[in-house]
């Protein structure tokens, strides 16, 4: 890791809020993103951004939009690792008392960190756990909302079953963390392994904080983006990542089991991709929960059926 670029406001700031921006292939689209930045009502923030060892033509774009920029701002690039690595680097540089992502082909709105705050300093008081964020809804590039608006009793619902609710609107969301938070929960980052969901550290901090739900459309999430970290489908790094972060969930399931997982589909995807692994010479993640060992067993059969078929209809040989 070195410092490409570090402005003289850096120094002397003292920001309330560090909007950090993790950046993989991105020169296409990274302009409007440092933009959205510039434009936002509200000032007093820091931005962090992380080249997470990406190989176009990057900076030509990048660096004459950072010199425009009037607020303290720290560039920092790192050789390939996954956007888990690069936010965790950004993270820990982070002075803001709240912290803001954004994707790298991704908007705020003009008001999205002054929305933000508002809500922060008007936040009743947590029926049981202290908030760790505040989480609005997305709208995509033709200004639609993406997915359904929260209920409007959401943060009054018991903490279960508001995540419950949340999960319930099938949306991309977005949110404004407290820092501490963030830095006392920071991703795992196991060799070779170059994207952890952003779940892993979510579900983590939910038995320790709670978030407050607003139906403000507070970021614009672009749905028609090429060359995005997660676009590595039908690859072997695609199998490796999917096979960890099923294998790590299963290994911690009390955790990690909600409404959105179920135990035997994920078993039976940890054996496919399991399968796929070893055939090609990969180490695979190993579980290490026994009580698992009887479902392993009924589904290896049918789990290496269809890494068969994975390997043969979706597989790219040619890594």
């Amino acid at each position: 890791m070195y410092v490409k670029y570090q402005n003289e406001q850096w120094e002397k700031a003292v920001p309330m809020v560090s909007v950090i921006t993790p950046i993989y292939n991105r020169s296409h689209t990274i302009k409007r993103t440092i933009e959205s930045v510039r434009k936002q009502s509200f000032q007093n923030i820091e931005y962090i951004l992380v080249d997470d060892g990406s190989t176009d033509e990057l900076d030509d774009i990048l660096m004459p939009e950072l010199e425009k920029l009037d607020i303290p701002v720290l560039y920092m690039k790192k050789e390939n690792g996954g956007v888990h690595t690069a936010c965790n680097l950004a993270v820990s540089k982070a002075r803001g008392k709240y912290t803001r992502f954004l994707d790298s082909d991704d908007e705020m709105t003009d008001d999205s960190i002054e929305s933000f705050l508002k809500v922060w300093e008007h936040i009743p008081a947590s029926p049981d756990l202290p908030y760790r964020e505040v989480v609005a809804q997305c709208k995509d590039q033709n200004g639609k909302r993406v997915g359904e608006p929260f209920p409007d009793n959401i943060n009054e619902l018991p903490w279960k079953d508001a995540i419950v609710a949340c999960d319930m609107t099938h949306g991309e969301h977005t949110g404004m963390n407290l820092t501490k938070a963030l830095q006392e929960y920071p991703w795992p980052e196991p060799e070779g392994i170059k994207l952890v969901s952003e779940d892993i550290v979510w579900k983590k901090m939910e038995k320790s904080y709670r978030s407050y739900y607003i139906n403000d459309m507070l970021r614009i999430y672009h749905m028609d983006t090429e060359g995005s970290y997660t676009n590595t489908k039908k690859t072997l790094q695609y199998c490796r990542n999917t096979q960890w972060n099923l294998g790590y969930c299963l290994d911690h399931w009390d955790i990690y089991k909600s409404s959105k997982n179920n135990l035997l589909k994920d078993l039976l995807l940890y054996e496919v991709f399991t399968t796929i692994l070893v055939r090609h010479g990969i180490k695979p993640y190993q579980l290490s929960v026994r009580k698992y060992s009887m479902l392993r067993l009924l589904e290896k059969i049918p789990g290496k059926i269809l890494a068969c078929w994975y390997m043969k209809k979706r597989l790219v040989q040619k890594q």
